[in-house]
């Protein structure tokens, strides 16, 4: 998917179509109506994936999250105690979208792969069939995950550094309340939701665009067979 629309990245404008006659499929302007059947936040998401302006698609990703995690702690009336709800939600989404965009690397059991192709037999027809099965992992993401303690430290170790600005290098200064128990116990359900969201908002592009490509395809076949016919 992030190939296609690359086309719509300036860096990339010499992209070559993976069709052999030259002709994609998938035009750009296709992409375009693509992206305006969405809401704009899955513009966000596929510009930030495919590094056009990334910091500032980042920032406004966090910003839509922000808020979404705000509406979510005041449907489930969650309170932090460390924290206001503001730091708290700025924290985690912070965490959670630099996560899923800055890859730690490849996962070690699927190589990057997301899974393997494996046969299996069916019974009723008496044949192998190949099937993808997931890495269980990575989750079919074929990426190397940061851990609890590297998203709490990205998130909130500049919330504490700011929170102790003001006391005196003579005194003592508190320890970072912002722990990797602290963030699995209060932030990770939080942090999932995000993640699902980014997620599905792959999922759902992906979608679209194996319909228009079967759309596509049809319409060429039927012009191919007037063609024929004439």
């Amino acid at each position: 998917m992030l190939e296609l629309f690359a086309r719509l990245n300036v860096k990339t404008p010499n992209y070559e179509p993976s069709q052999g006659d030259g002709n994609p499929i998938i035009t750009q302007e296709d992409l375009c109506g693509v992206l305006a059947s969405f809401p704009e936040q899955y513009s966000w998401y596929i510009y930030a994936a495919i590094d056009q302006r990334r910091s500032y698609n980042m920032e406004l990703l966090h910003r839509y999250f922000k808020q979404r995690v705000m509406q979510e702690m005041r449907n489930k009336k969650y309170v932090p105690k460390i924290c206001t709800t503001s730091v708290f939600a700025d924290g985690v989404t912070k965490a959670a979208v630099w996560a899923f965009f800055y890859s730690k690397g490849q996962c070690p059991k699927c190589v990057g792969d997301g899974g393997w192709h494996v046969r299996v037999w069916n019974e009723n027809t008496h044949k192998y069939y190949d099937e993808f099965e997931l890495c269980p992992q990575c989750d079919g993401t074929g990426r190397k995950e940061y851990n609890w303690a590297e998203r709490v430290n990205y998130g909130f170790y500049q919330i504490y550094l700011d929170s102790i600005q003001h006391i005196e290098k003579d005194d003592s200064k508190p320890s970072m309340p912002f722990t990797r128990k602290w963030y699995t116990a209060c932030c990770k359900n939080y942090d999932n939701f995000i993640r699902e969201e980014l997620t599905d908002m792959s999922r759902h592009l992906v979608a679209k665009i194996k319909h228009l490509k079967q759309q596509e395809m049809k319409y060429r076949s039927e012009v191919m067979g007037l063609e024929i016919c004439l």
